[in-house]
């Protein structure tokens, strides 16, 4: 199951911690997904697109890959 499958768009989650693959760990890092930061589901984007976030006021879209990175 993918992460937030179950969520509701506007779900606000603390990120608890980044796992995975350094290299999407670190772009994750970039952008500012940071332990400790909070940030807001939006949704998904139809026929399998990426996942949305807000973090830090900016929305984001992630591909499944990279939200899977995020430990809530």
């Amino acid at each position: 199951m993918a992460p937030f499958d179950k969520q509701t768009a506007g779900t606000r989650s603390l990120l608890r911690a980044l796992e995975g693959p350094s290299v999407l760990v670190e772009r994750l890092y970039e952008i500012g997904f940071l332990p400790g930061e909070e940030f807001v589901f939006l949704g998904r984007a139809p026929l399998g697109g990426p996942w949305l976030f807000q973090v830090r006021g900016i929305t984001v879209a992630l591909r499944i890959e990279e939200a899977q990175c995020l430990a809530v």
